[in-house]
């Protein structure tokens, strides 16, 4: 059987938020984040921030593992950002992990959610709504 690796828990969670439709980057800001925003569009990047070990490590058969995702959604204004996090948020808890190789994600995904923080420094300013998902994974 084939073990799982953390790139594959990040593949589903990406995954998870493409499945909105906006435009999603891979741990950085897509190429064109600027233009998007120019021309009123918003984007979103996930971070993984690391698998945080409980029992071991991914690849160990016998493990438990927590691992946490950053999504942070920009937007032209706080609406926009906080609409697109939302269904970027939906589409994340109710996105099937099941063909997860050899591992499940158990009980609830939970999320921290961190307020609209608006930057001026950028032009035009951007909003970025920022949450902090946690999975848990048991083999299988």
């Amino acid at each position: 059987m084939t073990t799982p690796t953390s790139a594959e828990l990040t593949d589903f969670v990406i995954a998870a938020a493409e499945a909105v439709g906006e435009i999603i980057g891979d741990g950085e800001a897509p190429v064109n984040a600027d233009s998007l925003l120019s021309a009123g569009l918003p984007y979103a990047t996930v971070f993984s921030t690391g698998a945080r070990e409980v029992t071991g490590p991914m690849d160990d058969r016998n493990a438990d593992v927590r691992q946490e995702y950053q999504i942070t959604t920009v937007g032209v204004s706080r609406k926009q950002a906080e609409d697109v996090r939302e269904q970027i948020r939906a589409a994340v808890l109710g996105y099937d992990y099941s063909t997860l190789t050899g591992r499940e994600v158990s009980g609830e995904i939970t999320v921290e959610i961190y307020p609209v923080d608006r930057d001026d420094a950028v032009q035009p300013p951007a909003f970025y709504a920022i949450d902090l998902f946690v999975f848990y994974t048991v083999p299988t």
